[in-house]
């Protein structure tokens, strides 16, 4: 019966969200109407099951925000990672808990994902610490600056036809794959598997894809010093390519065949218009003299990708190679089975390579990865730009999770009662009476919201003078009633010498309205979660100290007890109040280790060459570093050959200071001897 009265009072409550009055929703679904206000008010609280937690929801949120601002800055966080901050902050404040030695357990874990739903485990991918670096930023500039070569050359129409798009990338395939589990006795310790391969031995292909879906034909790179025997040739199809190198890797000359003998000959036998643009990676392999001149002959303008980003631009890497690798790992166990007392070998390669391209590669994947990556349709904004470990783009939770919980992911809005509330009534007196002396940088910034706030409401017109703060360098966004935003009016408001607004990271709304959704302790945690975008430079701590040190003085105690106390629930019956006064000075921000975003250590100046290969400006540049490299080289053997010079006279002088000191003392020898 309970059950059904509470199925009842959710069909009513939903129902008043949807705009359905409360009196009709309570005679409809027979719902006290006094039940729905309470229910749809703040003071109802849903009722926990179980015992409550040894962390408050503040110190939870924390938490989680600390995980998920790891995640996006490439530092990840494993369960031993959080158990163990969890435990260091258990014994700081002496908090009492039954976990063996202060350590929660994986119990404790699964309860803690339970009740924060945006969490889970996945799976890292590696990447290099310049990788990391790549920003939101450099990638857009990437974008305009090809645009702009293009439009130069009037080469932007190729970009909207997508049989003349293209992109090639290398990637090796291993003859001996790593195992998987298989089935054996019970409790065996020693479960073998013989090899049917070489060990650690793979073959590199060339391969390019078009933005069409297409698939041109690749070239297998064997590790020969001498060509491949001619039972490896004969195995290979007829329009593929072969090279060989001595260690199986790319080589510009190896590039520049392909280039002329497989992927022109693809161009042409299809009657594709030219010019062509092929996108690759910036390797050493693909930028030469030679290969410039080439594709200029040829009709093909070649580009250059980000450097460190193909991971994000490139559609091999993005979506063409996974199902073609994951393919080859079946196709391998398909042919051991067929043949389980054979070697695989490089015979055996092209054959199923052949046949794992024919069965896995689907037009529509390799289509999706240029979509993905803006390269078709050309479109920057396309791309995710949640990759870029070195940008601003912050990682809340799923977007399907945010819809479906839009209470938990929303962002606190701070009005201007809220505002006014955290900053104290005097401080707004003094800075509506203007007795005020802004003697901190904080206290000014303060004042500037105050200001955007006050003028906004008088209806004047907000302009760029010294009285605005810079927005776009604080993360702050500032949003009136009428939805507008003022951002971009404040591109050169910044203040040389202030420090980070210790709010920065917090939306304003104007017109004084109360949000209703958010009090200003959620509010404030909002602000401790993301707070550090805003720091340049020393600890979470020392930022955190200024936020209470500026709170104080404008008389807010509550903000205080939020941010240097450990939110600590007064009422737990748990904690006595000995417990209680040893955590006052110990926060959960003082255990937590908070990563900086990746960032360039900016050791020595690189020349930044043009990103169009084909281009006349790179043939130039390319042009003067060779010249300048055979001059150090020239000057350099000259150094070498004055020396070499030098140390033969100076050889030959010893030699004769020594043949006279001989001389010498053989005169003086027969001398003595009369």
């Amino acid at each position: 019966m309970q059950s059904k009265q509470g199925g009842k009072i959710k069909l009513a409550l939903k129902a008043v969200e949807e705009g359905m009055p409360k009196l009709k929703a309570s005679k409809i679904f027979g719902v006290p109407r006094a039940t729905i206000q309470f229910r749809m008010s703040e003071k109802f609280k849903k009722p926990g099951y179980g015992p409550d937690t040894y962390l408050s929801k503040n110190e939870e949120k924390l938490l989680v925000a600390r995980i998920l601002t790891c995640q996006r800055r490439g530092y990840p966080k494993r369960i031993e990672d959080l158990q163990k901050s969890v435990q260091n902050f258990l014994k700081e404040c002496g908090r009492k808990t039954p976990f063996p030695n202060g350590l929660p357990g994986r119990g404790w874990y699964r309860a803690f994902t339970k009740r924060h739903p945006e969490l889970s485990l996945r799976t890292t991918e590696a990447v290099t610490q310049a990788n990391s670096c790549i920003s939101e930023s450099d990638i857009r500039r990437w974008f305009k600056t090809i645009e702009e070569e293009l439009i130069s050359g009037d080469y932007r129409h190729i970009l909207l036809d997508d049989k003349r798009v293209f992109n090639g990338d290398e990637t090796n395939f291993l003859l001996c794959p790593k195992n998987k589990k298989v089935i054996a006795c019970r409790g065996s310790k020693n479960v073998y598997e013989i090899d049917q391969g070489i060990a650690k031995s793979a073959l590199t292909v060339m391969f390019t894809f078009s933005a069409n879906g297409s698939l041109t034909p690749p070239m297998i790179i064997d590790p020969y010093k001498r060509k491949p025997p001619q039972e490896i040739l004969e195995t290979v199809p007829s329009d593929w390519g072969v090279g060989y190198s001595d260690n199986g890797w790319m080589k510009a000359s190896l590039f520049f065949e392909y280039i002329a003998n497989v992927f022109n000959v693809y161009l042409e036998r299809n009657n594709i218009e030219k010019p062509v643009i092929l996108f690759v990676d910036g390797h050493k392999t693909h930028l030469t003299l030679q290969i410039n001149k080439l594709c200029q002959d040829l009709g093909i303008i070649l580009i250059a990708l980000y450097p460190n980003a193909t991971r994000i631009l490139q559609p091999a890497d993005v979506s063409a190679f996974k199902p073609l690798k994951s393919g080859w790992q079946k196709g391998i166990l398909n042919w051991r089975r067929e043949h389980p007392h054979l070697q695989f070998t490089k015979e055996n390669f092209a054959p199923l390579l052949h046949k794992v391209i024919q069965n896995y590669v689907n037009k529509q994947i390799i289509v999706n990865g240029f979509k993905a990556t803006g390269l078709f349709p050309w479109n920057e904004n396309a791309i995710d730009y949640s990759k870029c470990l070195g940008g601003k783009t912050e990682i809340v939770a799923d977007n399907n999770e945010c819809d479906s919980k839009k209470n938990d992911c929303a962002k606190p809005l701070l009005d201007y009662n809220t505002f006014k509330q955290l900053v104290g009534e005097e401080v707004i007196q003094s800075f509506e009476s203007g007795q005020e002396s802004i003697n901190s940088a904080e206290k000014e910034h303060l004042f500037k919201i105050w200001k955007y706030f006050t003028d906004y409401d008088l209806g004047k017109t907000i302009t760029n003078d010294s009285t605005l703060f810079d927005i776009e360098n604080m993360d702050i966004d500032i949003v009136f009633n009428d939805k507008s935003s003022i951002q971009d009016l404040s591109k050169n408001n910044s203040s040389e010498g202030a420090s980070k607004l210790d709010i920065s990271p917090l939306n304003v709304v104007s017109d004084r309205t109360d949000t209703g959704s958010h009090n200003a302790e959620e509010v404030l945690i909002h602000a401790l979660e993301q707070f550090d975008r805003t720091i340049k430079s020393g600890s979470q701590d020392a930022h955190t100290d200024i936020i209470i040190e500026e709170m104080d003085k404008a008389n807010t105690p509550h903000l205080n007890d939020l941010t240097n106390k450990p939110n600590i629930d007064t009422t737990d019956e748990r904690l006595d109040e000995s417990v209680i006064r040893q955590s006052k000075n110990t926060s959960i921000t003082s255990i937590l280790l908070w990563p900086e975003s990746p960032k360039r250590k900016n050791k020595r100046n690189v020349e930044r060459m043009p990103y169009v290969i084909t281009s006349e400006k790179w043939k130039e540049l390319t042009e003067n570093k060779t010249e300048k490299k055979k001059l150090e080289e020239k000057e350099k053997e000259e150094k070498r050959k004055a020396r070499e010079e030098k140390h033969k006279i100076t050889q030959i002088s010893k030699a004769a200071r020594i043949t006279k000191k001989i001389q010498d003392y053989k005169s003086d020898t027969n001398i003595q001897s009369y």
